[in-house]
Order: C-alpha cells, then structure tokens, then sequence
C-alpha cells in the first residue's frame, strides 16, 4: 500500500521566553494505492482520503535560527476509503483517528 498527502494549515504561536507553544489546525488530502497479493486476478485500486488535523507542539529556540521542536498530529478522518477482494470482503480501511508524533531541528531565517 503506498499513500501519497498533502496539508493545508494555519498556526498560532503563543511564546513565552525561548519557549514556543505552535498549534495549528487545517486539513489533510491524500491518495491511498494497494494491490492485492495472493489472489488470482490481483487489480490495483485507489482512492482519497481527508482528514481535519490539529496538531500541537512545543518548541526550544536557544538561537534566533535553530530550535528543538516537538510535536503531535491529531487526525480524524472524515473520508476513509476501504480496499474490498472478491469473496473475501473487505480487507484494508484506515482507522477513525491517527496519531503522528514528531521531533526536528528547525533552522529560521530572521
């Protein structure tokens, strides 16, 4: 299964001292490709996906261009296509809410 996304979204930054409190909201568009293994006449399928994002985090800046970030994409799925073989049923659905968590080196250009 291969998927392929992309986001739209907006972010507030409350600071405090060298501290960052990011949180952005926004939407997420993707496109979802599998091909079924072990059966007679295997057909690819494709279909989008959508999901609102919230995504909070926190973030270090010992330097006006480098920080320490961490952070959290909440996603709730409001489109979440199934993958179905003949016979068997469904076999693949994406789950209601997912979670991608994140840590990074950001380098800002004041």
């Amino acid at each position: 299964m291969r998927v392929a996304t992309g986001a739209v979204r907006g972010c507030g930054v409350p600071r405090w001292r060298r501290l960052e409190f990011p949180v952005c909201a926004g939407l997420e568009l993707g496109y979802v490709h599998a091909v079924a293994r072990g059966v007679a006449d295997p057909r690819p399928a494709g279909d989008l996906w959508l999901a609102a994002q919230l995504s909070p985090g926190l973030a270090w800046a010992p330097t006006r261009v480098l920080a320490l970030t961490l952070g959290l994409d909440i996603l709730v799925a409001l489109r979440r296509p199934g993958f179905h073989v003949a016979g068997l049923g469904e076999l693949a659905r994406s789950q209601p809410v997912g979670l991608r968590p994140m840590l990074g080196i950001e380098a800002r250009f004041p």
